[in-house]
């Protein structure tokens, strides 16, 4: 009995033990993401530009300018003393009267300014006048008492206005002078640990976040990875000839596609023995030699026929595409927040940078302007040449992970040492190989619908924006993840919505869906999974709250601001664009507005023409590139379309009749959500893009209902199964012929390089 007694007492000391043991992984995962974190962000700072931020200028050498200058106010006033008070919005200090060449222009103050104050710096040279492009904004560190701004070169400048929408008292206005060489050179990591530079904690802090959550996600699946290495090495064991075949033919493929190369310009077929033609005959060698190894892997796996094909064409836009923005819609702004998130989230461009963000560039898609533009970016880039300006707002966190995939491409060939212009590309495949990889995931989350899905993501236009620095794909990709993972749950007669499913699923949807808010709507389609897909009633109701809460904090990330008044309206929508009056006239006439709202949905959104159109469609526009006559024809679009169509009614999938399907009213609820979403993104942009009262919506493109149709219609999927088809060759025939019409689609693209 005493014996029985001490082990009894000793027991839950034991399973203390052995319960802190049980999640040693865990534990191992974070201390390995701190070191990594801490070396990752290191080599950041090492491969930062060499700038030294502006508040770390040292002043010892400056002279005043203060009592020489005229100063002026808009929107403000400026006493004897030099409070300035800002007396409406955009408040303006002018500067005149500096009769020397400026290099840099330093303003100090009485009182530091809130840390990250905006401050913008507009300047005018040779009667130019003021406009963004002659600009320079940023924003104060903490505990900031003097601005000091780097000019683009030392001229005789006309005037300078100084927008700082806050009240302060200007203590001097300073100059270097002429004696004094200003060294703006200096190593970043000398700025962070020798100037006045606190140490970028947040950024840190958010590094630190990304690369311990991928460890933590290694080890969550480590016994899955695990298996799969255990599976994959006898796989190659008991399949050695069939690997030895694959890897003969693959290299014969690109063989004969480098053979091919040569034959071609032997004969005068071609013009241009380059680099980039050389690209396209392995990258589409390549390619058909692995679809062909992977043929009969299709039928149960039509994810990798997807893989290849969409890597392929997406490939050759991002390589091909000139260094240059405008080639997507707004890609500028979404390189610039690409760009300052792989310096940590900074806000600096050099030279070769402002080149491009400013749309400096051309975009033309020629041979002899991509030959050309590399080489000027890359000398731009020199070291000698090299210039360096303050510049746009720091990311929000809410797009943050939208940029991260090209960020991140961006950051690692800056620190590998590749030429400027293989960066602007990286950029590129960041971005496609997000794109891809989660929609591949996405697939095999599902179990029918996926040689559907596989088709569906191949859209011309989603495939060009994934090849370029757009952040819809990441969001299609995201939201349709998190919808493929409720719906393999739901068709899975034995799934069950763990807890980790819910979790993935959720992060799913808040990170695709974060980037444009305005969906929130559609993740409200995961509350509806049948309670047998629970162990309990308590596991259903705590699954839906968890659901609920996500969309709320979603939703709270628009909403709030809206409420709050700091929605602003999009300047490009024109000058009798108000958030305000639009939203009166929408609360004090709604009947009026719904009528607007459908009759805008039903005669022009939602038709087929809008769909289709050639330069702003969702299915074959390039952008900005159909300008230039690079279009997807629409008989092509439409035989990609029938392909779509066949593989959404009719399935070959023996195990069809295993799966559960969405009841009737589910599919229901899945279109009145979309439709609903769609009207919530056109009411948006009624909001902020649409002078007050117009009769139309505007702003409202097509590729906005990407996000949610997509989705939509992988849900609301029939079955029509067909026995005798055997899966292998029909997934392969409608695979192989929807690669043909991309490839005849963006053959007068890829005859440019060629």
């Amino acid at each position: 009995m005493p014996p029985k007694s001490k082990k009894t007492a000793e027991k839950p000391k034991n399973n203390n033990m052995a319960s802190i043991w049980k999640y040693k992984k865990y534990i191992a995962a974070i201390l390995i993401g701190v070191f990594l974190s801490v070396f990752v962000f290191f080599l950041s700072l090492i491969s930062h530009p060499a700038i030294k931020r502006q508040e770390s200028i040292p002043l010892d050498d400056f002279s005043s300018v203060l009592d020489s200058v005229s100063l002026g106010a808009a929107n403000a006033i400026i006493d004897p003393d030099y409070h300035f008070i800002v007396q409406a919005g955009d408040a303006q200090l002018y500067i005149s009267g500096i009769n020397s060449k400026v290099e840099v222009l330093s303003f100090s103050f009485q009182e530091a300014l809130p840390e990250d104050t905006t401050y913008q710096l507009f300047y005018s040279v040779n009667g130019s006048g003021l406009s963004e492009s002659r600009s320079i904004k940023g924003s104060t560190q903490e505990n900031t008492d003097c601005i000091t701004i780097v000019l683009p070169d030392e001229l005789y400048y006309d005037y300078f206005r100084l927008d700082i929408d806050r009240n302060y008292q200007l203590k001097d206005i300073r100059i270097p002078s002429e004696a004094s060489k200003i060294n703006i050179n200096t190593s970043f990591i000398s700025a962070v640990f020798g100037g006045k530079v606190s140490f970028p904690a947040l950024q840190f802090v958010l590094c630190f976040l990304i690369m311990t959550g991928q460890i933590l996600l290694i080890a969550w699946k480590m016994d899955s990875i695990k298996e799969w290495l255990k599976k994959l090495h006898s796989t190659a064991i008991s399949n050695q000839s069939e690997i030895i075949k694959s890897s003969i033919l693959l290299i014969s493929c690109l063989l004969i596609s480098i053979f091919a190369w040569e034959l071609t310009y032997a004969f005068g077929l071609f013009v241009a023995k380059t680099g980039y033609s050389l690209f396209c005959f392995i990258l589409l060698g390549v390619s058909i030699g692995v679809m062909i190894i992977i043929r009969r892997q299709l039928g149960e796996h039509p994810e990798r026929g997807f893989f290849i094909i969409a890597l392929c064409f997406g490939l050759l836009f991002a390589v091909l595409e000139p260094e240059s923005m405008l080639l997507t819609w707004d890609d500028e702004i979404h390189y610039a927040r690409s760009l300052g998130l792989s310096y940590g989230n900074a806000q600096y461009l050099n030279t070769a940078e402002k080149e491009i963000v400013e749309r400096s560039t051309s975009n033309q898609v020629t041979l002899s302007n991509k030959q050309s533009l590399s080489a000027y970016l890359n000398r731009l880039n020199s070291e000698e040449n090299a210039q360096y300006y303050s510049s746009y707002e720091v990311t929000s966190y809410y797009t943050l992970a939208s940029y991260l995939p090209a960020g991140g491409a961006i950051w690692l060939t800056r620190l590998l040492g590749f030429p400027f212009s293989w960066t602007v590309v990286a950029g590129r495949i960041g971005n496609l190989l997000c794109y891809v990889l989660v929609i591949y995931f996405s697939i095999k989350q599902l179990k029918h619908g996926k040689l559907f899905l596989s088709v569906l993501a191949l859209l011309p236009t989603v495939l060009f924006l994934a090849a370029n620095y757009s952040y819809d794909p990441f969001c299609i990709a995201f939201t349709i993840l998190g919808t493929c993972i409720w719906l393999g749950t739901y068709q899975d007669p034995n799934g069950e919505m763990t807890c980790q499913k819910t979790i993935m699923m959720l992060a799913a949807f808040v990170i695709g869906i974060l980037t444009k808010a305005i969906y929130f709507p559609f993740m409200l389609i995961a509350l509806f999974l049948p309670n047998s897909k629970f162990n309990s009633r308590k596991e259903a109701n705590r699954y839906r709250v968890s659901v609920v809460l996500a969309t709320l904090f979603v939703l709270s990330s628009f909403a709030v601001p809206f409420l709050q008044g700091n929605t602003s309206a999009d300047t490009r929508g024109g000058e009798t664009v108000s958030t305000m009056s639009q939203t009166q006239f929408i609360l004090q006439d709604p009947i009026r507005y719904l009528q607007i709202l459908m009759e805008f949905l039903f005669t022009k959104y939602l038709t087929y023409d809008f769909i289709m159109n050639q330069s702003g469609g969702c299915v074959r526009a390039f952008a900005y590139l159909s300008m230039q006559g690079y279009v997807f024809p629409l008989l092509n679009a439409n035989l990609l379309l029938c392909l779509i169509a066949i593989s959404w009614v009719v399935s070959a999938d023996r195990r069809d009749k295993a799966l559960l399907k969405p009841a009737i009213p589910i599919k229901l609820l899945s279109v009145l959500l979309a439709f609903g979403t769609i009207c919530l993104a056109a009411t948006s942009m009624y909001i902020i893009f649409t002078p007050v009262g117009l009769n139309t919506i505007n702003g409202c493109q097509e590729r906005y209902m990407l996000p949610v149709v997509l989705p939509m219609l992988l849900i609301v999927q029939p079955t029509i199964l067909i026995k005798k088809l055997p899966k292998n060759i029909f997934n392969a025939a409608i695979l192989g012929f929807a690669g043909v019409i991309l490839l005849d689609g963006i053959w007068s693209f890829i005859l440019i390089y060629l």
